[in-house]
Parts: C-alpha cells; sequence; structure tokens
C-alpha cells in the first residue's frame, strides 16, 4: 500500500505539485483555473513560507499539497504580519480520504511550534471551522472597504492574538492575485490539455 509522508517540497516537485494543485482546481470556481499558476508565482514571491509548506506523498506521487505565505492585517496606515495559506489542494482521485485535514493539522502544529500566533485564510467555512478557525467577521477583519466576506476565516493560535484589529483589511501577496488571462493562457499550455467548463452550468 506504501507509507504517507508529509514532507517539504523539493524543486524536483515543482511541477508534480502544479498539476496536482490544477487538477484539483480544475472548473470549480470558474472555466479551468488560476491555482496552479498562482502557486507557481508564490515561490518566487517573498512573502512565501516554504519552511511552512507541505506536500503529501505516498508510493512516489505527491496526492496533496499545502503552501503557506505571510499575509498582512491592515488598519490605521499599519500592516501587522499574519500567517495564510493556499492553496490547499488534493489530487481529485485522493480526495476525501483526510490528506486535507492532516495537511492543515501540520501546518497548525508547526506554526504554533515556530511561534505564530494566528492564521487567517480565505476558504470555505464549513471545512476550516473542524480545525478551529472562526467567522473572520467575529474578530473584525474584512476584505477590503469594511466589507465582510463569509469565506475570511481566522484561528488564534495564541488566545487574544488578534484583539485589536477590528475593521483590519487582509492583504495576501500579489502573487495569490488573479493573474492576467494572457499569461494563465501561456502559463496553461505547458500541461496536458483539460476540458474547460463553466461551474455555474447544471449538468445534465
Amino acid at each position: 500500500m506504501g507509507e504517507l509522508t508529509i514532507r517539504h517540497e523539493s524543486e524536483d516537485d515543482f511541477f508534480e505539485s502544479e498539476c496536482v494543485i490544477r487538477l484539483a482546481f480544475w472548473n470549480v470556481f470558474r472555466p479551468g483555473c488560476c491555482e496552479h499558476y498562482c502557486l507557481h508565482r508564490l515561490r518566487e514571491d517573498p512573502d512565501y513560507l516554504p519552511a511552512l509548506s507541505y506536500v503529501a506523498e505516498k508510493n512516489g506521487y505527491i496526492e496533496g499539497a499545502l503552501y503557506a505565505f505571510k499575509a498582512y492585517l491592515e488598519i490605521g496606515g499599519l500592516a501587522h504580519e499574519v500567517l495564510s495559506f493556499g492553496p490547499l489542494g488534493i489530487d481529485p482521485s485522493f480526495q476525501r480520504q483526510g490528506l486535507g485535514t492532516l495537511l492543515v493539522q501540520k501546518l497548525i502544529e508547526e506554526a504554533a511550534a515556530q511561534g505564530s500566533e494566528a492564521i487567517v485564510v480565505v476558504g470555505w467555512p464549513d471545512y476550516y471551522s473542524r480545525f478551529g478557525f472562526k467567522p473572520g467577521s467575529e474578530f473584525g477583519l474584512t476584505m477590503g472597504e469594511g466589507a465582510a466576506n463569509p469565506a475570511l476565516q481566522a484561528l488564534e493560535i495564541k488566545k487574544g492574538a488578534l484583539a485589536g484589529y477590528e475593521g483590519a483589511a487582509l492583504r495576501e501577496p500579489a502573487a495569490m492575485e488573479v493573474p492576467d488571462p494572457y499569461d494563465l493562457h501561456m502559463f496553461d499550455r505547458n500541461f496536458p490539455h483539460l476540458d474547460k467548463k463553466d461551474p455555474s452550468e447544471e449538468s445534465d
């Protein structure tokens, strides 16, 4: 069966990891996806945290991966560093086997060991609540311009770490922004063809 290993990514893993992330997000939020390209750019971003980023490998195949980075809570003209992560993706062939849970738990444990006090992430509330994440709105956090977003989730590793941040806006690294469509198209040509489908369309 092989033993599952959670480890840091090596340069030799880059393309395989991008393929896994691409498969995980393909046609989920939009026709195709951009998360694999965001990952590609993130590795060159000064806010990328390889020491808190992991791949899940079994039988010599990467089944899932999680990438961590520094984000910032901006308030009163100041930017306060906070831990965040994404993309987190599991190859569809290995989803619903607890791999995502293992990766998130590994991140939280290592982040605590390294002195991180809070994690803020944009993701599915129903999923992240199982790890103790709460809506960012409970801490007064926003996505900018005072806008609350149900996807904004926060976890205090140290109790009270997010006190006093009411009205703060989360700013992620530039690498996580939606890329230029042409740049994304050119990057995606490096990968096997996958059919694009609008996820809002009802299946037959």
